[in-house]
């Protein structure tokens, strides 16, 4: 997984589409090249590498994390409970993905862990709860 921040330069999916105002005034994170095998080592290693997303997005203060997702990857992030940038929940040709139709899904960072708790997410103790020494960014489990 790449991550890509639009502190300083836009997005990569920011070649293909506009975002909507008030996406343009936060700060933004988009993973890209989340390519992962089938299987439960695979989903294992899909849920460590959001986990570290996630983190990452909270440490360097991020207010929305943004997905390009193309069918039917885009289920997994519907089930992470992110939501359509577009209401339409149209897939659109992205340019610079070879015209692929993706959806553009996203949530915001700090609404992760209320939305979670609440809807009783299978994958919030593992995010939340659970410190996992190999996948941490800070050597104490309480510096997030």
């Amino acid at each position: 997984m790449r991550i890509h921040l639009n502190r300083y330069s836009p997005l990569p999916l920011e070649k293909s589409i506009q975002l909507p105002a008030h996406l343009q005034s936060s700060v933004l994170a988009e993973p890209v090249r989340f390519g992962i095998v089938d299987g439960v080592s695979g989903q294992l290693a899909r849920n460590a590498l959001f986990k570290v997303f996630y983190q990452i997005c909270q440490t360097l203060k991020v207010d929305n994390m943004i997905v390009c997702a193309r069918f039917p990857a885009h289920k997994l992030y519907l089930g992470l409970l992110f939501e359509d940038v577009f209401p339409s929940g149209e897939y659109i040709k992205m340019s610079h993905i070879g015209d692929i139709p993706h959806r553009i899904l996203t949530q915001r960072v700090d609404n992760i862990e209320p939305l979670w708790r609440t809807a009783k997410h299978a994958l919030h103790d593992f995010f939340v709860d659970t410190y996992h020494p190999d996948l941490a960014l800070f050597n104490d489990p309480d510096a997030l």
